[in-house]
């Protein structure tokens, strides 16, 4: 019996020692679990790459089971199905995350990454709860009008020049849509607003804020709706 606890014992530390080992650290963390969209993340790798800036990919053990403050300036979660990654992240992965930004990180979501981030998802009419809990407001999607899901389609949106960001930005421009949210601060959340929808035919989305950014902590969240990676 004792025997047997050692080897168990040996081999959960080679195993953990293999996968803490395997864990760098970078610029940015890229999450590469299940539901991740590859032309996603292959976009905004290529984005780094061109910025000079490191990256490396990241899985739910990572998340759930590091710190991961000591290893990342931030965090890109990428396009693809918000309710895989609310899976597969447990509660540690979430305030792991938390930590990070408040700390001084960053976090850039796209489509299911902005859903992920939201305290409220309203998809096709039903509430979703979720944990993340770092964006306090609602996101409310896909926006039938645009693109009805699961279809897609470039659309067009106004730009807000007037923020820092967007000084060499056209007034509006065209973006791929596949079924994202706009975005309800509840109150008390500032936003800073970068894009808005347009979309006449639907005059309650129509205008609404459709890429974000605010405050957390230290750190800064990004929560883009649609796919400008793309």
């Amino acid at each position: 019996f004792c025997m047997k606890s050692v080897g168990v014992f040996v081999l959960f530390s080679v195993f953990f020692i293999g996968f803490v080992s395997a864990t760098h650290g970078a610029d940015f963390a890229i999450y590469n679990g299940a539901g991740t969209w590859e032309p996603s993340k292959t976009a905004f790798k290529n984005f780094l790459d061109w910025k000079g800036l490191t990256w490396e990919e990241v899985d739910k053990n990572v998340i759930n089971n590091l710190d991961l403050r000591p290893l990342y300036g931030g965090i890109f979660m990428p396009g693809g199905w918000a309710g895989d990654y609310n899976r597969d992240i447990k509660a540690s992965g979430d305030q792991h995350i938390r930590d990070l930004i408040s700390s001084g990180g960053y976090y850039i979501g796209m489509s299911a990454g902005a859903f992920y981030a939201c305290d409220n998802t309203i998809w096709e009419g039903t509430n979703y709860d979720y944990p993340s809990d770092m964006f306090d407001g609602d996101c409310i999607g896909p926006i039938p009008e645009i693109a009805p899901w699961p279809n897609y389609v470039m659309t067009t949106m106004s730009i807000n020049q007037t923020h820092p960001s967007n000084v060499y930005e056209p007034a509006q421009r065209d973006v791929l849509y596949y079924g994202e949210p706009y975005f309800v601060a509840h109150p008390g959340q500032e936003i800073q607003t970068f894009a808005s929808w347009i979309v006449p035919a639907n005059p309650v989305a129509n205008g609404k804020p459709g890429i974000i950014g605010f405050n957390y902590g230290q750190g800064r969240l990004l929560l883009v709706g649609p796919h400008p990676e793309i």
